[in-house]
């Protein structure tokens, strides 16, 4: 049974899994790399408004063989009433990107998860 092991960035620190897990497949090291997300931002999210997470699956050999990540964003919307000092609305340069780029941004680039290309909508003929 092969060993897999699950290397966490936190938005902060990168931790290296030493001692690794045995799974059947890689499937299943996905599946666990896709469980682990949630349990990491739980402890880390409160008082943040921009974090990155990142789960990096390694084989026995070393090679990076899977990459899950959640990338979370919050932001105050202009004129809601924001608590005083915190950030309202996103940056113009933010609004001008997102326009730019059909919308999502780029994040985690440095870890492997750049922009994704743009899908192009196609409508079915009545």
């Amino acid at each position: 049974m092969p060993t897999y092991f699950f290397d966490v960035y936190d938005g902060e620190v990168t931790l290296r899994d030493e001692f690794g897990i045995d799974l059947e497949t890689g499937d299943e090291a996905a599946a666990q790399a896709a469980a682990l997300l949630p349990d990491i931002a739980r402890d880390t999210l409160p008082g943040t408004t921009s974090r990155d997470f990142i789960v990096s699956v390694r084989d026995e050999a070393g090679l990076l063989v899977h990459r899950a990540a959640l990338l979370f964003r919050a932001r105050w919307m202009p004129d809601t009433g924001a608590p005083e000092g915190e950030p309202r609305g996103a940056p113009a340069t933010t609004q001008r990107h997102a326009a730019r780029s059909g919308g999502h941004r780029a994040g985690g680039a440095e870890h492997g998860f750049g922009r994704r290309p743009r899908r192009r909508r196609v409508s079915a003929a009545l």
